[in-house]
């Protein structure tokens, strides 16, 4: 084919693709222009030695195109984010959990500065042993983190002892993987793994496997450091030396969150059978 065609056809394809014509469009040296930003909607171009005129896009219709694009990629970050809480956190009640709802406590200042310097706790393998009564907040801290930490697109998997310990011998292996893969793994409830010996030894399994991908791991246990170094046994000092290793203590004191939200909502109905009226 004959360069001289090849540019014929190249320019009809592109001629067939004529500028839309708006109300308050107007020519100007035989160009087509934006009657809103008085911008080209229309520019010349040369084709194997001859010009031709080709729709183009004028002002408002890229900064159209660049919003619709903008929408675009928050959309896809929006559904990314969702996925990724949907498969890291799995317990449903916890993922819409922020430091928006948190008091300004010590210990939720520490966990926001978590947050914050992630990078370089990454980097340092660095992670955090909340420890406290029953009902003090250490898992809604642990899940202000990993939504924090979600939102910003780090993978987290946030999960309990109780889970692991319900995990099949056929799914062992991808559980162990998990703790491999996951930029930050967060447990709840150390402690619940004291009743046999095959329930310690998956629990090893699973902390060692963390341990030796050098990624960060916080742990929430009602169980002090004082009474995990307490523990006798290898299984128990296994466990408890590894986590003891790779991670800060941070103590939760104080009054039961779910006690005050019990009251709370207690109080709440009580005003309202009786009318309003205490």
């Amino acid at each position: 084919m004959a360069l001289e065609s090849l540019g014929e056809i190249m320019a009809g394809m592109l001629l067939s693709h004529e500028a839309e014509q708006d109300d308050g469009d107007y020519r100007e040296d035989g160009l087509l222009y934006c009657g809103k930003c008085g911008t080209a909607k229309e520019c010349r171009t040369e084709i194997m030695g001859k010009v031709f005129t080709v729709p183009c896009m004028c002002r408002c219709a890229e900064e159209a195109y660049d919003r619709r694009q903008q929408e675009f990629r928050e959309e896809q970050r929006r559904l990314r984010i969702q996925r990724m809480k949907v498969e890291g956190i799995q317990d449903d009640s916890l993922r819409n959990v922020t430091f928006d709802d948190a008091d300004d406590s010590e210990n939720m200042r520490k966990c926001r500065a978590f947050v914050e310097h992630w990078d370089a706790i990454y980097r340092q393998n660095t992670g955090l042993l909340m420890t406290g009564p029953v009902g003090t907040g250490k898992t809604f801290a642990a899940a202000c983190i990993a939504n924090a930490l979600i939102e910003r697109g780090v993978p987290v998997l946030m999960t309990s002892f109780p889970v692991i310990l319900g995990t099949s011998k056929y799914e062992l292996n991808d559980t162990i993987r998990q703790a491999q893969e996951y930029d930050l793994i967060i447990v709840d409830d150390l402690g619940v793994e004291r009743d046999t010996d095959y329930a310690l030894e998956i629990v090893f399994q699973f902390v060692d496997a963390r341990y030796r991908s050098g990624k960060p791991l916080i742990v929430t246990t009602n169980l002090t450091p004082q009474e995990m170094r307490k523990q006798t046994g290898l299984a128990f000092s296994r466990i408890y030396d590894r986590i003891m290793e790779m991670c800060l203590p941070m103590v939760f004191t104080g009054d039961s969150r779910r006690a005050e939200r019990r009251t709370a909502k207690r109080g709440i109905l009580r005003e309202i059978l009786n009318g309003g009226n205490e």
